[in-house]
């Protein structure tokens, strides 16, 4: 091995210091002939605790990722609700027959602007981790086709209510989430109320609060004018901080709400159901959802962890080896 080097000969202790177990007095030299006689690789020199390391910090963070709502079109005219198999969609309407909320080419349709008093959720089947960190973000687009008023709004939620993926609140107001009651048990919602102005709003428990998203704005114009949009970020910081990021063209809204509690705590368990509400009453408006995505970053994966035990095994072998050459 030394030899390649460019080196004659190398003592005993040299050759330790590179991996190799050699028997005999420690400062006597070994010649390119016959170092092999008297030394061997150590066996677990081959597994670098560098390379490991190195290794797994190419690994990606453990990351439960949603992207849209799924391949498969479907409408729920109220009841029974309906299941794209990728999320279950529930909703009513004082118009019998009204044909929302919706899926199609991976567009949620929260209410149209056609008819009044409506009332909707869409939830995704399988519950995601909420008790880490993790971002949710989309693009909310508003238009109607009316010349009524326009509201009410939608909830992004996360919730372990015993309801489900059939949970669904009240109309106008209320948003698809809430009732007379207030928060449903073991959820939270985020969102914005768009009737008579433009506002976020945060609900869960007895907490029901709001505040004006100025300057971006969520208000609908009647008469077929033009969508308004805006791309969304909600953020959890794992703790007890939600973050509310709006950004449209070159204005940007963002609210940070300190909960009295984790959301883990909040909703009654790690893993919940993660969706969206929407609700119109007798102000009436389209509301789509695109884009989505929810991704949760929580412990790393257990490749990342098995490679970082065989590098923490790799350096104690070695060590003793070293101790008894």
């Amino acid at each position: 091995m030394f030899c390649k080097l460019g080196l004659t000969s190398m003592t005993r202790g040299q050759l330790r210091s590179q991996a190799f177990k050699c028997k005999g007095r420690r400062n006597e030299r070994l010649t390119c002939s016959g170092w092999s006689a008297g030394c061997e690789r150590r066996p677990m020199a081959l597994l670098s605790a560098a390379v490991v390391v190195a290794l797994a910090a190419t690994l990606p963070l453990r990351a439960d990722i949603i992207g849209g709502f799924g391949s498969n079109d479907a409408t729920s005219s109220g009841s029974p609700s309906v299941s794209n198999g990728t999320v279950t969609l529930n909703g009513g309407s004082s118009s019998p027959g009204a044909g929302q909320p919706s899926v199609n080419s991976n567009v949620l349709t929260l209410t149209d602007s056609t008819n009044f008093t409506e009332v909707s959720s869409a939830w995704f089947n399988v519950q995601q981790s909420v008790s880490q960190a993790w971002t949710a973000s989309f693009t909310w687009t508003g238009n109607e086709n009316n010349t009524q008023p326009t509201g009410d709004g939608f909830f992004f939620a996360v919730q372990n209510n015993s309801g489900g993926v059939n949970l669904l609140g009240g109309s106008g107001s209320y948003k698809g989430l809430l009732t007379s009651g207030g928060a449903p048990t073991d959820a939270l919602g985020i969102g914005v109320e768009n009737y008579n102005g433009s506002v976020v709003q945060l609900a869960y428990g007895s907490v029901n609060t709001s505040d004006p998203t100025s300057p971006v704005s969520f208000t609908v114009s009647p008469n077929n004018a033009p969508a308004v949009s805006a791309n969304i970020t909600i953020s959890y910081n794992g703790g007890t901080n939600l973050v509310f990021t709006a950004v449209q063209g070159a204005n940007t809204f963002s609210q940070t709400f300190v909960l009295n509690a984790t959301l883990a705590s909040i909703v009654g368990g790690s893993n919940a159901y993660v969706g969206f509400t929407g609700g119109t009453g007798g102000a009436i408006e389209t509301q789509q959802i695109s884009n989505f995505s929810f991704s949760n970053t929580s412990a790393p994966e257990p490749a990342t962890v098995g490679l970082l035990a065989i590098g923490g095994l790799g350096l104690l072998l070695r060590k003793r080896l070293r101790k008894q050459a």
